[in-house]
């Protein structure tokens, strides 16, 4: 399997790469050693403690080691220390665990787009499920209610951010290798939408002739209604006459909506859109952005938009904030409510209000453009709210949740990609009187790590 250096024009955007540049290598000759793992970490890895020298020092250090399951006793062979501990490779399974079954993915021992190919299918959902309330329990968060975890089935994932590369012979569009800048062509991959799949061989070579040798970047396909919307985004410039040939290409494809460009950072152009790309949702259709954020998976979404609407029931001044193009808020505006969303991302925004426009809801829908970390709605703009709508990034929202907290809005719909900065927001919440009423882990990232959750807040009656 050929994999090849991956360069990113953005700064920030892949964190594997940051975390490999920021590794100290240990020496070739470092002698393989003996541990059981005891745990899964954050990102998939399993982990062990072991007795280990360096610099002189001899102590337990914390060892991670890629395709593990918890009980196992592995030989590994450490190659790096970061702060966390030491990055090693397993090299022999001694006892492996009774859930570890065989990956259905060939490249599943390189591939960093998921970490769980070696674990039984009911052993996993229990994983993810143990997760999310390990770290409430560790923050002393009470769950009034805990609902099942909504699982995802193979071949689910329905937008996805590929790495490119063109070489002498090749134009590679592949995932990161675990840990590395280099890219792997995922072959059988379980996890990715079939279509996508397809399409990812077949541009990898109509492309090929129209992107100069040495250009990086990323392709990002997602599937809409009728068909894959597709962003190149290069670190480098093609010309107009390859810029036409490649709308031209993907014009004899079936699955292809459209084909956008953005070179060294520029605002996406269009270079084939025979009609515009529409996604549907409940009561709603939209024309995304190009490469716009969307949730991963059709199952997860309609999930997140049910428990949306179920919280709202009969809401009428709803707030939605790190809104996108509209996602959970859009369905309600069937219910007659009024609805201001913020986020600062303009052309989703102009999408939502385009949405609302052509459903006959316009009138109802209040857009602020604004960026919710430096200028957060305050305590005061949110107050009239009958409940508030939160998906931030994994950061969570710190400045927006203070604000929220000293609203009195009455109920609080939040959704979270990392349960722990949304622990940390249900302290700062809960410390205001707020109660977590139910929470439900959405399992959209077949077989990685990555878990999400939505859950439900909601203040006491006054004088209860």
């Amino acid at each position: 399997m050929r994999h090849h250096k991956r360069v990113s024009n953005r700064k920030g955007r892949h964190a594997k790469s940051g975390e490999a540049h920021s590794k100290q290598k240990l020496p070739r000759n470092t002698a393989p050693l003996e541990l059981t793992i005891d745990q899964i970490g954050a990102r998939g890895d399993g982990v062990g403690t072991a007795i280990f020298t360096h610099n002189y020092e001899t102590k337990s250090w914390l060892f991670f080691v890629p395709n593990c399951l918890v009980g196992e006793r592995v030989r590994v062979q450490p190659h790096s220390l970061s702060n966390g501990g030491i990055q090693a490779d397993l090299l022999e399974l001694i006892t492996p665990s009774p859930d570890r079954v065989r990956p259905a993915c060939a490249v599943a021992h390189q591939c960093g787009g998921c970490q769980f190919q070696y674990m039984e299918k009911n052993a996993y959902a229990r994983h993810k499920e143990a997760l999310v309330k390990s770290i409430l329990d560790r923050a002393d968060i009470s769950v009034g209610d805990w609902r099942p975890m909504d699982r995802s089935e193979a071949h689910s994932r329905r937008r996805v951010r590929f790495g490119l590369r063109r070489t002498a012979t090749d134009l590679i569009i592949g995932l990161n290798e675990r840990h590395s800048n280099h890219l792997v062509v995922p072959e059988g991959c379980i996890t990715i939408d079939s279509t996508i799949l397809s399409l990812r061989s077949e541009l990898s070579h109509l492309f090929a002739p129209y992107i100069s040798v040495g250009i990086t970047g990323e392709i990002i396909l997602t599937k809409l209604d009728r068909g894959v919307d597709i962003l190149l985004v290069l670190a480098g410039d093609i010309t107009a006459d390859q810029m036409a040939k490649m709308g031209q290409a993907v014009s004899t494809l079936a699955d292809v909506v459209r084909l956008s460009l953005s070179e060294n950072g520029t605002t996406a152009i269009p270079l084939y859109a025979p009609e515009p790309p529409v996604l549907s949702w409940p009561n709603a259709k939209i024309t995304p952005p190009a490469g716009s954020f969307l949730q991963a998976s059709l199952a997860g979404e309609r999930t997140l938009q049910a428990a949306v609407q179920e919280i709202a029931k009969d809401a009428v001044n709803i707030v939605d904030l790190f809104c996108g193009s509209g996602t959970l808020s859009l369905p309600l505006l069937a219910n007659n409510c009024q609805l201001y969303v913020a986020d600062t991302t303009g052309a989703a925004l102009e999408a939502l209000r385009d949405a609302a426009d052509k459903a006959g809801r316009g009138g109802q829908v209040t857009i602020d453009a604004r960026n919710l970390f430096d200028a957060p709605l305050t305590a005061a703009d949110l107050s009239s709210a009958d409940l508030i709508i939160l998906d931030p990034p994994r950061s969570g929202a710190r400045a927006q949740i203070a604000e929220i907290a000293n609203s009195g809005v009455a109920v609080i719909a939040y959704i979270s990609c990392n349960p722990h900065s949304f622990a940390k927001d249900s302290i700062t919440l809960i410390s205001a009187g707020y109660q977590l009423e139910w929470c439900q882990p959405v399992d959209q990232f077949y077989l990685a790590s990555h878990v999400e959750l939505i859950a439900k807040f909601s203040l006491p009656p006054s004088g209860i």
